[in-house]
C-alpha cells in the first residue's frame, strides 16, 4: 500500500505529459549511459557517487548535479543525460545518488550530502582540482538537495569545504520553500511534520542569511502541479531582498513541473537560459 500512494504521488503529472517527454527514457535506453567512473562513500547500495569526465575539460568550474525523482526513484546513471550534455561543453560532472524514500528520510539523506562532500573533497585533492570552484545543481528533489548544500553551512563541517568553494547554483522545479508547498505524502514521509525539527532544516528557505553573494538561477513552471509555483516565487522575493548579486528566476507560463526539467532532451528555451547562464559563471 506504501509504494502505490507513493508512485501516485510522484507520478501525478505524467498522465498529462507531452509525448515527447518520455524520449528521456527512450533515449536512455537506446543510447546508454554516459562514461564515468564510480566512486562509494558508504556500505548502502545507494551511497555512492558518478563522476563524469568529458573528452576535454575547458571549463573553470565542476558540475554537482543531483537528479530528480521525489526523493524516492532514480539513481546518476539513468540521467546522465544532464551529465552528458554539461560534459559536452567542457564540464567534469559530478552526479551522487543517495538513499531514498520510504526507508530513509530527511536525516539519512542529509547525512548522504556531508558524506558526498567529504567524497568529493578527497576526490578533488587526489586529482589536483581544489583550486577549481563549484557549480551546484538539481531538478526537483534534487534542486531541494542543491539548494541545503549551498545556504546550510553546517552542511560543510568536517568536509573539507567551505562556502567559498561554492560558486553558485541552479535548480529547476526545486522545492526550496517546504512551507509553501501543498500537504502530501511524499512530503511528510521526506520531511515529517510540519511543526517538526526535520521540516525546519529540510526546508531551504530557512537558511537564507542576512546577506547573499552567490548567484542562483531558479526554473519554474506556473503549472506545477507537484512543486507550487508561489512557494518558489517567495523564496525568490526573500533572496532578491538580501543578494548583493543578481537573481535569475526563469518563469515558465503555464509550464508544468515536466516543462522545467524538459532542456535534458528538448533543445528549448530552458536549456539555452540555462547554458546561458552557466556561461556567465565563467566569465
Amino acid at each position: 500500500m506504501l509504494s502505490v500512494k507513493l508512485v501516485k504521488e510522484v507520478l501525478r503529472e505524467v498522465k498529462g505529459a507531452p509525448r515527447h517527454a518520455y524520449k528521456v527514457t527512450q533515449g536512455r535506453l537506446k543510447n546508454g549511459v554516459f562514461p564515468h567512473q564510480k566512486y562509494a562513500f558508504g556500505k548502502h547500495r545507494k551511497q555512492y557517487l558518478c563522476w563524469f569526465e568529458p573528452s576535454k575539460v575547458t571549463k573553470d568550474h565542476i558540475i554537482i548535479f543531483y537528479h530528480g525523482g521525489g526523493w524516492t526513484f532514480g539513481k546518476p546513471e539513468v540521467f546522465s543525460d544532464r551529465a552528458k550534455l554539461f560534459a559536452e561543453k567542457g564540464y567534469e560532472v559530478i552526479m551522487p545518488a543517495h538513499r531514498k524514500l520510504p526507508f530513509n528520510s530527511y536525516p539519512e539523506i542529509r547525512e548522504d550530502l556531508v558524506l558526498t562532500l567529504k567524497k568529493v573533497y578527497e576526490i578533488m585533492q587526489a586529482k589536483g582540482l581544489l583550486h577549481k570552484k563549484i557549480i551546484l545543481g538539481g531538478m526537483s528533489s534534487g534542486g531541494n538537495l542543491a539548494a541545503l548544500l549551498l545556504l546550510d553551512h553546517s552542511l560543510l563541517e568536517n568536509t573539507g569545504f567551505t562556502p567559498a568553494h561554492f560558486a553558485s547554483a541552479f535548480l529547476c522545479g526545486a522545492p526550496v520553500n517546504l512551507a509553501g508547498m501543498t500537504d502530501s505524502f511524499l512530503l511528510a514521509n521526506y520531511a515529517g511534520k510540519r511543526d517538526s525539527i526535520h521540516f525546519k532544516k529540510a526546508s531551504p528557505i530557512n537558511f537564507l542569511p542576512a546577506s547573499f553573494s552567490k548567484r542562483m538561477l531558479l526554473v519554474h513552471g506556473t503549472a506545477d502541479g507537484l512543486v507550487n509555483y508561489h512557494g518558489t516565487a517567495n523564496f525568490v522575493e526573500k533572496l532578491t531582498k538580501v543578494s548583493t548579486v543578481p537573481i535569475d528566476f526563469y518563469t515558465i507560463p503555464n509550464g508544468s513541473h515536466l516543462k522545467a526539467v524538459s532542456w535534458a532532451y528538448e533543445d528549448n528555451a530552458v536549456r539555452h537560459k540555462i547554458l546561458g547562464w552557466l556561461n556567465e559563471q565563467e566569465m
